[in-house]
C-alpha cells in the first residue's frame, strides 16, 4: 500500500513539474496588457493533473481551463481559441507521459543520424563563451561580477532548433521559467535538432548519445529524442562544473544547474525533487 501511495506521489509531481514547464508558453495570459508579464498558469496545475490521473476528458479539461480564465483573471477576456491549444497540449503532454523507448520494427532503417557527442563539446565551447561573455558585461556595468543563483540550459528541437545558457542572478531563482524570457540573446542554433525530429516524425532515426552509445528510436518518439538531448545537456553542465568553467562566476553557496525542454518533455532535476548532484559548488566526478 506505502508503495502504491509512493509511485502516486511520484508520478503527481512529475505531471506537476512537466505540466508547469508546458504552460509557460501561454505566458503571459492577456498578451495586450503590458503589466501581465508575471500572468502565468500555474494555480491551474493542481486541478488539471487530478483530472488527467481521474481519465477525464477533453471536454472537462476545457471547462476547467475556461472556469480558471474566467474565476482567477476576471479581467482578462474570454479566448476559447487558447483554451482548445492548452487543452489538447495537456492532453498530448499526458498521454505521453509513460512512453520509453519502443523497439522500432525489423528491418527499419534509420531516415536520420544525430550524433550527440559532437553536439556535447560544441555545448561545452559554447558555456565557455558565455561564461566570459557574463563576466566581460558584468565588468563594464560595476566592475563586480553579479552573484549566481541558478545556471539553466534550456532547449527545443522541434520547431527551430536551438540550445541556451541562463545565469539567473536572481536571489529567488528557482525552475521558474524565467530563462525562456531571454532565449532570443543567448540561444545558439542547431537546427539538426529539427532535421533529426522532421525525420523522426516519418519513421526510425538512430541516435548516438553523449557516451558514444547508438540508439534507434522508433517513428514520432518525441519523448525519447528530447530525454537524448535533456541528458546530454545534463552532462555538458556537469563536465562544465567538473572541469572549473563554471567556477570562475561568482556563485551562491546554494547555486543548482538544471535542463528543461522548452515544450516540457524533459527536465532534470526532477520537479518537485532535491538532487544533490545538480549543486554547482558539490562537484562530483561521476556523472
Amino acid at each position: 500500500m506505502d508503495h502504491e501511495k509512493k509511485k502516486l506521489k511520484l508520478e503527481y509531481a512529475r505531471l506537476v513539474g512537466k505540466l508547469e514547464r508546458l504552460l509557460r508558453r501561454y505566458t503571459p495570459i492577456d498578451p495586450s496588457d503590458e503589466f501581465s508579464d508575471g500572468d502565468d498558469y500555474e494555480t491551474l496545475v493542481p486541478p488539471l493533473v487530478s483530472l488527467l490521473m481521474r481519465g477525464c476528458g477533453r471536454e472537462e479539461i476545457f471547462r476547467a481551463i475556461e472556469s480558471y480564465r474566467a474565476n482567477y483573471w476576471m479581467k482578462v477576456p474570454p479566448n476559447p481559441e487558447q483554451d482548445w491549444k492548452i487543452t489538447d497540449a495537456v492532453q498530448k503532454a499526458y498521454l505521453n507521459k509513460d512512453k520509453v523507448d519502443r523497439k522500432p520494427r525489423k528491418q527499419s532503417k534509420p531516415l536520420f543520424k544525430l550524433n550527440l557527442c559532437k553536439d556535447l563539446e560544441d555545448v561545452l565551447d559554447y558555456i565557455k563563451t558565455q561564461v566570459q561573455k557574463f563576466l566581460q558585461e558584468a565588468e563594464t556595468v560595476d566592475g563586480v561580477a553579479d552573484r549566481v543563483y541558478r545556471i539553466e540550459s534550456g532547449y527545443e528541437y522541434s520547431q527551430c532548433g536551438w540550445v541556451m545558457i541562463y545565469f539567473d542572478t536572481r536571489p529567488e531563482a528557482s525552475p521558474d521559467g524565467q530563462w525562456t524570457r531571454f532565449i532570443d540573446k543567448h540561444r545558439i542554433e542547431r537546427i539538426h535538432w529539427r532535421k533529426a525530429s522532421s525525420a523522426n516524425m516519418r519513421g526510425p532515426v538512430s541516435v548516438v548519445d553523449h557516451e558514444g552509445k547508438e540508439h534507434l528510436i522508433s517513428e514520432g518518439s518525441e519523448i525519447d529524442m528530447s530525454r537524448a538531448i535533456g541528458l546530454m545537456l545534463k552532462s555538458a553542465l556537469l563536465r562544465a562544473r567538473d572541469q572549473g568553467i563554471l567556477l570562475q562566476l561568482s556563485l551562491a553557496p546554494t547555486c543548482a544547474l538544471g535542463v528543461e525542454d522548452f515544450d516540457g518533455h524533459f527536465g532534470w532535476p526532477t520537479y518537485g525533487t532535491n538532487d544533490d548532484d545538480a549543486l554547482v559548488t558539490q562537484i562530483h566526478r561521476r556523472e
